[in-house]
């Protein structure tokens, strides 16, 4: 698709002022600027479509100047000037930028892929919606700036002060920070993956402090604060940061679900929906990493799926159902990591029903009990791991309580084979999460809190650590597993019937 577009070339022919140009789909290609006497000026020029690459620039000025839907690769910008420019839907790749100013600027949905930005005076700019990957910030002055919605990825920052700026719901995933501040008034809505304490600095009140698991007093004040002022997505948020902070596993579903009773009640439909959407960005964010328990996932979806929504309108309806719908479809597709799986609390179990062909029976049920009894024996559980307590005719349906995190390696193992065999097997197996919960199930599960035939399976030693293990256990997946995937017409889990066994 590419070759369908013919670029005009950029020339140096010899002029300072290339000022209100346009140079619309122009490629500036193998372009050196750094050797010119007098730099040149691209004042209020048009480099909508431009493509850059490897191309060197130095005291430029592109101020008021627009970069829209463009694409830089491998060039640098050094003690160049962007002051109200227009920067958007632009892409950057091994590009670097030192020494220059970046001042009053729009920059919107922009990627950055192996940058790095030295000595940068970035003030006064309005900046969201963007992504870093792979990127170093080196003594980057902010100030003043508006900043909303940047993910950083693997990207390192060095004498870095963002406590002087609005800055709002930035996303660290595994960053490094050597002389980093920010401000505590800001921190619920910094969401971070991978460790956030080294050399990390946190302003409250005029002071700085080391934000590390000494503040925890501070982070429950934060909390409650952030709750009394009604800014629930980054009260949640606190308290996730607090359960990382402390290595501790509390639930966050009373906290969403006292959020959810209040916004539902709320007026204000663009503090409604803006909770909302950020609550959900934030479930989305930290799925699979272990920071919100798996169970918990499966209360908020839910809970969400059973508030009325009858006082929004015809649009927020559907906004609210998509982004629920999302996250269902998500949990439902990705492969579990070991550490969320090991989120689960140990004495969990859930109702499942399995559906299979009559004349498959014996081998399944034998199968069935050699996979989950081995997948027990490596999560060091006691006893049996499972109870088969209803089967049922239509091809024949079994009807099972389990220990939750033993179902879900079941789960994962199984949705792995079929990625590994293209869909050339068993195309029309079900492998599933439904949320719902009917009358008979509820009648099921409320046996099970005073059954005693399953007193036998309710000891656990030890649960943490050991699902990469059983995942490990490739003996297990290419012989059980392999042939236990033909026999399943479905696998239906319900995790609203998680039940505790004390």
């Amino acid at each position: 698709m590419s070759n369908l577009v013919e670029h005009n070339r950029f020339y140096d022919n010899g002029s300072l002022k290339r000022e209100k140009e346009n140079f619309q789909g122009f490629l500036f290609e193998n372009i050196d600027l750094r050797n010119n006497k007098t730099s040149i000026s691209f004042l209020r020029s048009d480099f909508r479509g431009v493509k850059v690459q490897n191309s060197h620039f130095l005291e430029n000025n592109f101020s008021r100047a627009d970069f829209i839907d463009s694409t830089i690769l491998n060039s640098t910008f050094q003690d160049c000037i962007f002051k109200h420019t227009e920067i958007y839907n632009t892409y950057f790749e091994n590009s670097m930028f030192s020494e220059g100013t970046i001042n009053s600027a729009g920059l919107s949905r922009l990627i950055f892929e192996n940058c790095s930005f030295t000595d940068i005076e970035f003030s006064a700019n309005t900046f969201n919606n963007s992504k870093l990957n792979n990127c170093k910030l080196i003594d980057v002055q902010f100030k003043k700036n508006s900043i909303d919605d940047i993910e950083f990825e693997n990207t390192s920052f060095k004498n870095s002060d963002f406590s002087n700026n609005t800055s709002i719901n930035l996303f660290f995933a595994n960053c490094l920070f050597d002389n980093v501040t920010i401000d505590a008034d800001y921190l619920g809505s910094y969401f971070f993956k991978g460790s956030f304490l080294d050399n990390l600095n946190l302003k409250y009140r005029g002071k700085v402090f080391k934000l590390n698991i000494s503040q925890t007093e501070l982070i429950d004040n934060l909390f409650k604060i952030l709750l009394e002022k009604e800014r629930y997505y980054e009260a949640i948020n606190i308290l996730v940061l607090k359960n990382s902070l402390s290595e501790t596993k509390h639930s966050i579903f009373n906290v969403v679900s006292i959020a959810t009773n209040y916004l539902l009640e709320e007026k204000n439909k663009l503090k409604r929906t803006y909770q909302f959407d950020k609550i959900y960005k934030l479930l989305e964010y930290y799925i699979n990493t272990g920071y919100i328990q798996i169970d918990d996932y499966f209360k908020i979806i839910n809970h969400f799926d059973c508030i009325n929504t009858s006082n929004f309108d015809f649009f927020e309806q559907i906004d609210f159902r998509e982004k629920a719908n999302r996250l269902k479809t998500i949990i439902n597709e990705i492969d579990f990591s070991g550490i969320f799986i090991d989120s689960i609390y140990v004495n969990k179990k859930v109702f499942i029903e399995i559906s299979i062909e009559e004349a498959n029976q014996t081998t399944f049920e034998k199968l069935f009990d050699n996979i989950i009894n081995k997948i027990g024996q490596d999560i060091d559980i006691n006893g049996r791991v499972y109870e088969v307590i209803n089967k049922r005719k239509g091809s024949i349906i079994y009807e099972i309580i389990i220990y939750c995190s033993a179902v879900i390696l079941l789960l994962t193992m199984l949705k792995s084979i079929i990625r590994g065999l293209r869909g050339t097997v068993n195309e029309v197996m079900n492998l599933a999460i439904d949320y719902r919960i009917n009358s008979k199930i509820l009648e099921h599960t409320k046996k099970i809190k005073g059954k005693d035939s399953i007193e036998e399976i309710k000891s656990i030693k030890k649960l943490q650590g050991i699902s990469d293990k059983v995942l490990a256990q490739k003996d297990l997946v290419n012989t059980d597993i392999n042939k236990l995937l033909p026999l399943l017409k479905s696998l239906v889990v319900y995790p609203n019937t998680l039940t505790d066994r004390k």
